[in-house]
């Protein structure tokens, strides 16, 4: 038996990201996650995604665990990349779903997690 590493490049949309967010966002992250009410004020009807991907530089993201420890993550486009990678790493088949357009609420958290934390945390 042979096992060959094939190393891929993925151009990904900002649009893409945008649906991988929002899927984390309404719903992913909810069962370990809720977003800072500072976060839902300033947003008011808006959806978090298109702040974050509209944001020129960063924003501020806070998140309370369910066991009430808070993590401020800091959101960068480079943290989308490293999510990503990390996704891609780790994670592949959730990558895949990603790219086959086939992603849902657990994608997304998976997303948000390689993003702020490197790995699953929660889940």
């Amino acid at each position: 038996m042979y096992s060959v590493q094939i190393t891929k490049t993925v151009e990904i949309e900002e649009s893409r990201i945008k649906d991988l967010l929002d899927c984390a966002f309404e719903g992913g992250i909810n069962y370990w996650a809720k977003i800072g009410e500072n976060n839902r004020e300033a947003l008011g009807d808006k959806y978090l995604s298109d702040t974050l991907m509209r944001k020129e530089g960063y924003v501020w993201l806070e998140l309370t665990d369910v066991i009430n420890y808070q993590t401020k993550a800091l959101f960068k486009n480079e943290m989308f990349q490293y999510g990503l990678e990390r996704m891609a790493e780790k994670y592949p088949w959730h990558l895949e779903n990603f790219i086959k357009e086939n992603e849902d609420a657990e994608t997304g958290d998976v997303f948000i997690q390689c993003c702020v934390f490197g790995r699953i945390i929660f889940g």
